[in-house]
C-alpha cells in the first residue's frame, strides 16, 4: 500500500498538499525515446519554469511502452495551482507533438487531451460522439467526460473556462 501513499503524511513528509495532479505521457519502449522524451520535457520545464530534473527515467508498467510521472501538488496558494493548471496544458500539447499521449488524466484536462488525438480530422473524438448520440440521445450520462460531449453541449464545452 505504501505506492499508494505518495503525498501522504509520513515521517518524511510531516506537511502534505492537499492533493496532486499526475503528467503522465507514455513513451515508445526504447533507448532513443527515453533520451528524446528528457530532452523534450527538460526544455519544457525551463520553458516554464518548473523544477523537473535535467534526466529521468520512466516507470515500465507494460511490455511495449514506458511512462513518465510528473507530479504537480495542489495546494491553498491560488497562483501556484493556476500556474500548474497551464503548466499540465502545455504539457499536453508538447507531448502530442512528439507523438505522446497522456495515460490517465483527470477530468479536468480531459478535454484538452482529447483534442490533442487530431488524426483524420478528429476521427476518434467524431467515433466517441456518434456513439454517445446513440447511446445517450438526452445527453445525461457524464456529460463531457473524457472529452465526449453531448451534441447540444459540443459547441459550448465547460473547458472553456480553463
Amino acid at each position: 500500500m505504501a505506492n499508494f501513499s505518495i503525498g501522504a503524511r509520513s515521517d518524511i513528509n510531516p506537511d502534505p498538499k492537499n492533493g496532486h495532479i499526475w503528467f503522465a505521457p507514455i513513451i515508445p519502449r526504447t533507448g532513443e525515446a527515453i533520451f528524446e522524451a528528457n530532452r523534450v520535457f527538460v526544455q519544457a520545464a525551463k520553458d516554464l519554469g518548473l523544477p523537473i530534473p535535467s534526466f529521468s527515467l520512466p516507470s515500465l508498467y507494460w511490455e511495449r511502452s514506458f511512462i513518465y510521472i510528473f507530479g504537480f501538488p495542489i495546494t491553498h496558494d491560488i497562483p501556484t495551482n493556476k500556474r500548474n493548471r497551464a503548466a499540465i496544458l502545455h504539457l499536453i500539447k508538447v507531448a502530442a507533438e512528439h507523438g505522446w499521449g497522456e495515460y490517465r488524466t483527470p477530468p479536468v484536462f480531459q478535454d484538452a487531451v482529447m483534442d490533442v488525438y487530431s488524426f483524420n480530422n478528429h476521427a476518434l473524438r467524431r467515433f466517441h460522439e456518434t456513439l454517445k448520440d446513440a447511446v445517450d440521445p438526452n445527453g445525461i450520462l457524464s456529460a463531457g467526460r473524457y472529452g465526449v460531449w453531448p451534441k447540444h453541449l459540443r459547441g459550448v464545452k465547460a473547458h472553456q473556462a480553463s
